[in-house]
């Protein structure tokens, strides 16, 4: 009963953890796996062990008693190990050209089926590889500093994808604004820092946190003849203006007066 239930469960492992021998003690036990694998490990076929040049999409089965290894070429080269697909098994899956459109593209069974259900760590390196700040260094615990840095920065963006329905910031404008706030107003003896940033698609001048902050319904608006502006125009000194309060109906200059008449003093 037991072996049973076991024959409709796989095991996903990552490629610290996989190798041919664990492979082949875990299909005797009737567990199916599969795996990426290094290609430095021993038993790994010496073929798959050569930097062989592949074309696109190219990929390369071979079979040794119940293990398949499999290597494709998608942006860079995949090994993998499994116990649970037969040779030559292809699909097809979906891939992103540079112009943006979708491409149907024929791909290892098992490498599909992983890329699907694969788990947490490999997604997680995924994220902390893609903006990495760790930096060379001869000091060991620099090293560790950096990994928990990221750590922290990708576990908050995946809360951050977990309790917002529609994510409006990618990956990496969720690591800007972190680092916004945290060096924001941040300044020395020798150098202040800018006040402008550079957005993601086009140069904004402000970041998108302050922009979108606080903002009222006392907006600026363009009148259409010239008005006395109602806070600092007087008979003696007259001073007209087009632009208009939204929500006032009243002609101010745009500056000071605008900002003067909706202050609470």
């Amino acid at each position: 009963m037991i072996c049973t239930l076991l024959l409709l469960f796989w095991w996903f492992l990552d490629n610290f953890f996989t190798s041919v021998p664990l492979m082949e003690t875990l299909f005797s036990k009737n567990i199916y796996a599969i795996g990426t694998i290094r290609t430095g490990r021993k038993f790994l076929p010496e073929l798959m062990k050569k930097n062989k040049k592949y074309q696109k999409n190219e990929s390369l089965m071979l079979a040794c008693r119940d293990t398949v290894a499999v290597q494709w070429r998608d942006t860079k080269v995949v090994t993998l190990l499994s116990t649970a697909y037969i040779m030559n098994e292809m699909t097809e899956v979906s891939r992103t050209q540079k112009d943006g459109c979708k491409k149907k593209v024929t791909c290892p069974k098992a490498i599909a089926d992983y890329a699907r259900s694969m788990g947490g760590v490999d997604r997680f390196n995924h994220l902390i590889s893609s903006y990495s700040s760790s930096r060379r260094s001869k000091k060991w615990w620099h090293r560790l500093f950096y990994f928990l840095l990221d750590s922290i920065l990708v576990n908050s963006y995946i809360l951050y994808v977990h309790n917002h329905n529609i994510a409006r910031n990618s990956h990496l404008e969720v690591r800007l604004r972190i680092a916004r706030g945290l060096i924001g107003g941040f300044f020395n003896k020798t150098r202040k820092l800018q006040s402008s940033w550079v957005s993601m698609k086009k140069v904004t001048g402000i970041p998108q946190e302050i922009r979108t902050s606080n903002v009222g319904t006392h907006m600026p608006g363009k009148g259409e003849t010239y008005r006395r502006c109602k806070h600092c125009s007087t008979k003696a000194n007259q001073k007209r203006t087009k632009v208009i309060c939204s929500a006032c109906n009243v002609p101010l200059c745009a500056a000071p007066c605008f900002l003067s008449f909706h202050k609470n003093n």
